[in-house]
């Protein structure tokens, strides 16, 4: 659960970023990243760990969770604490880490311009939860430095001649690897600290394994290599009606859980695994929104299952997306036919595109669900220029699974790339079909 203590106070000390000071409403986005989620890894500013403490060591560390915070004023400007004002942020402790958490932790925050976490200041654990106060927002962690230890090795499968596995995530405790074509994979982990390498879930294409590894000292390598042992395979080939190949995302669930997530070859065939005896469902993406599925009962054996060829015909064609362009004086309404949109970045972030003859307008939020996203971008390439946003929300009021539409409004300011001319959206309406995630 998500705590944020001192809201009321610190709203009337905020003030935007040129310094002055600020009174009115305030739009306060909040986000736990929970080091007991399967996917904490993945979702880490910045992809790891290290950082810099205040002596300028450099170190990596073991989180204890973090939060991002962004204020903004209704009109999506950001804001700031005033000078020599503070917010308290308390952090759940995860059920799994609360014996031996340290009464007191160092903090730090993820400076994007560096793309590293610097310590500043201390939580003091309070019950189950780490208590701090903080003068700027930014993405916080409570996390203890450790020394650093490195472990490599290879993925293959043994069921094809020990063929090197690419494009796995490989996951290692709080860090994550993605193994490369030769199915090696690198990664830093924390020494002195025992933990679990695994594969599997929704990144994989459908095998599991796991092995406990022993804590590693300070400054050496472990080899960790992983062989896949043959397992029951599913097999086919995706067109399109009319016949054409083209790339399909592949997705593969048992009891509403994703267990694997591949993409088809250059002549658009696949290769998923799944369980022995186990009721599977298929769900094929195209790249215009056609969406297939089946349902398969795996055999008692290590044997592939051949589906054949499937085809993916093109879904209905979704409402167009609106809005109205204003420049200076001048309004243009502008109408786009037809949409998509993928999660990417983990799950964590929907990129929506839209066009229409040389009109293209580009929408990325932070974030998989309804809601209002004040600090999104939106990049709208219009009459052979290229405008990106300054300032603008977007509300998104429906988001559905994968084949079904992403929907929402949006409005704001943008500039010119590279210049000073501006322009205005205004009543936007957005609506897009979710093809991967």
């Amino acid at each position: 659960m998500l705590m944020l203590h001192g809201m009321f106070g610190f709203y009337r000390h905020s003030t935007p970023a040129d310094g002055s000071a600020y009174s009115g409403d305030v739009h306060l986005s909040a986000a736990h990243i929970d080091p007991a989620d399967p996917e904490f890894s993945l979702k880490i500013p910045g992809g790891d760990l290290s950082a810099v403490r205040t002596d300028n060591s450099t170190v990596t560390l073991y989180s204890y969770g973090m939060l991002d915070v962004e204020m903004t004023t209704a009109d999506g400007q950001p804001l700031k604490l005033k000078t020599g004002k503070q917010a308290q942020l308390r952090f759940p402790v995860a059920n799994s880490q609360r014996t031996g958490a340290p009464a007191s932790i160092p903090m730090c925050h993820f400076d994007e311009a560096k793309g590293i976490w610097k310590e500043e200041g201390s939580a003091t654990l309070n019950g189950t939860v780490y208590e701090a106060s903080v003068s700027h927002f930014s993405t916080w962690n409570v996390d203890v430095p450790a020394k650093m230890a490195i472990v490599k090795g290879k993925v293959t499968d043994a069921c094809a001649n020990n063929a090197p596995v690419k494009g796995m995530m490989v996951y290692l405790g709080q860090t994550a690897a993605v193994t490369d074509d030769e199915g090696n994979y690198t990664a830093r982990v924390v020494a002195g600290m025992a933990f679990e390498l695994s594969i599997g879930g929704r990144f994989s294409d459908g095998r599991t394994f796991s092995r406990n590894v022993p804590a590693l000292n300070e400054g050496t390598t472990s080899t960790q290599d992983v062989s896949f042992a043959c397992a029951p395979t599913l097999e086919g080939r995706f067109t399109l009606c009319s016949a054409a190949t083209q790339l399909s995302h592949i997705r593969l669930e048992k009891d509403n859980k994703v267990i694997a997530a591949v993409f088809s070859d250059a002549q658009n065939r696949f290769r998923v695994f799944a369980p022995q005896g186990q009721t599977v469902n298929l769900t094929a993406f195209g790249p215009d929104g056609a969406v297939a599925t089946r349902m398969v009962v795996m055999p008692n054996s290590n044997t592939v299952t051949d589906l054949g060829q499937i085809e993916l015909c093109a879904p209905t064609p979704v409402a167009a997306t609106e809005f109205t362009v204003k420049q200076g004086t001048q309004e243009t309404p502008l109408k786009l036919e037809g949409g998509r949109a993928q999660s990417v970045n983990s799950a964590s972030t929907t990129d929506c595109s839209i066009s229409a003859g040389q009109t293209t307008l580009s929408l990325k939020f932070g974030g998989v669900a309804t809601g209002v996203y004040q600090n999104s971008l939106v990049v709208l390439n219009l009459n052979g220029k290229t405008y990106i946003s300054d300032k603008i929300q977007i509300t998104v009021t429906k988001y559905g699974v994968m084949g079904e539409l992403v929907e929402g409004t949006f409005s704001g300011e943008l500039t010119l790339s590279g210049g000073t001319e501006k322009v205005e959206i205004k009543s936007g309406k957005f609506i897009v079909r979710r093809i991967l995630g």
